[in-house]
């Protein structure tokens, strides 16, 4: 007779929910570097698994008879995708507007997975894990085409990126990569093994923002490090130091590895070329706005209203002004109103939790100045993940899950 013995049994609705989370982290870990993942005349990879991830979630949600109550906020991201594909009526571009309308469709699927299968903490780390993890893996991809000379087709000074990521996206992404790392090496107990990759990414994502060329880059470069510092002073002054060591580090590595014709050009500033023709898209833009300042030109047809009025064939390069000439004050004020609730989600986290969405938060609306981040997935995943770390969303789910949601450094509790 055995005594004690406890038997374990999975259910297939646990199982299928554990391969989702699965699929959801290797979106994850593709993010920084999608565009190489991509099928030729198709769709990315990621485009695939995440249809696969959502035909799952659908099945298991039938079957379990269960679905998380989504947090109000998720009305906000309904409403704007509704908006959008409103839109259509009155757009100026019925093809771009269409290809936008299913961009907005699928991250918005794609922001519910998150939500539906991210219901703890540990769960939380390993999507933050996957990140980190892709950014080193488009950094590697980025030192091969540097040490190759496979140059971005840019008609610029010579800059370099990974296949199919703009230059200025992926520094982007580097950046949200360094604030998720500098956390991760303050805060992750369970893979303590990886505590040097956490600390040392910053080096190699510094030199690879550089090797980018961005401007926009190095400035949210420089606001993740300083998100890192708050977050290990907030630690110890032992990691705090680390930080300052990383940067010393980069001051030394910088001027030796880096080619100069790229160091002078992130140096230019608001004088440089590419700044004078964003701000004449800027003005242009606005101008294309006026005419409709309620209800924009329609979702996705920012380029094509601009340049029939004389302006570039290009994107706003700025989320507000593209959210605005697309979806008037109507589509702005639904997204500042979103943006006022994370924040507001975020602020009601404790200590590190707050420090670390904050800082991405933070780095998300420096590179919303200079790039139309608005149908990013980028973006979109960091909804997601604000919503599922706040015990505000949590609270407002009446989920009958599988195990209980733990409260922990990213699902904290909120203040009283």
């Amino acid at each position: 007779m055995h005594i004690g013995t406890v038997t374990r049994t999975t259910t297939p609705a646990a199982a299928g929910g554990r391969v989702i989370f699965f699929l959801l982290c290797v979106v994850t870990m593709l993010v920084p570097w999608e565009g190489t993942a991509a099928i030729p005349g198709v769709h990315t990879g990621v485009f695939f698994i995440c249809a696969i991830a959502l035909v799952l979630s659908v099945i298991r949600v039938v079957f379990t008879c269960k679905l998380r109550r989504v947090p109000p906020v998720f009305l906000l991201l309904v409403a704007f995708v509704t908006w959008s594909l409103v839109s259509l009526f009155w757009s100026r571009d019925e093809s771009a507007s269409l290809r936008a309308i299913g961009t907005y469709c699928s991250l918005l699927c794609l922001a519910w997975m998150i939500w539906e299968h991210c219901q703890s903490t540990n769960r939380l780390y390993w999507m933050l894990r996957s990140y980190v993890l892709g950014c080193v893996v488009a950094l590697g991809l980025l030192f091969v085409n540097y040490a190759r000379g496979v140059e971005a087709a840019l008609p610029e000074t010579t800059r370099y990126t990974v296949a199919g990521v703009n230059a200025n996206t992926l520094a982007l992404l580097l950046s949200v990569g360094v604030v998720m790392s500098v956390f991760l090496a303050n805060n992750d107990r369970y893979a303590r093994w990886a505590s040097w990759l956490y600390w040392l990414l910053p080096v190699p994502a510094a030199l690879g923002t550089l090797l980018t060329g961005s401007r926009m880059g190095v400035i949210t470069l420089v606001v993740a490090l300083l998100a890192g510092l708050v977050i290990s002073w907030s630690k110890s002054m032992r990691m705090a130091f680390l930080v300052f060591l990383i940067a010393a580090c980069l001051a030394a590595i910088v001027p030796e590895a880096i080619p100069a014709a790229l160091i002078e050009r992130v140096g230019e500033g608001t004088e440089s070329e590419g700044f004078q023709l964003r701000q004449e898209q800027w003005a242009t833009g606005l101008e294309v706005w006026s005419e409709v300042p309620l209800t924009g030109v329609g979702v996705g047809a920012f380029q094509s209203a601009v340049g029939r009025a004389g302006g570039h064939d290009i994107v706003a390069h700025n989320t507000f002004i593209q959210v605005l000439v697309e979806n008037g004050i109507v589509g702005l004020v639904m997204m500042i109103l979103l943006w006022g609730v994370l924040v507001w989600y975020v602020w009601r986290l404790h200590g590190q939790a707050r420090l670390l969405w904050l800082g991405i938060f933070a780095v998300w609306v420096v590179g919303s100045t200079v790039l139309s981040l608005e149908s990013f997935k980028i973006t979109w995943v960091i909804y997601a993940w604000i919503i599922a770390a706040s015990p505000l969303g949590q609270r407002a789910s009446s989920l009958e899950s599988t195990g209980p949601v733990h409260t922990g450094v990213i699902l904290a509790r909120p203040k009283s």
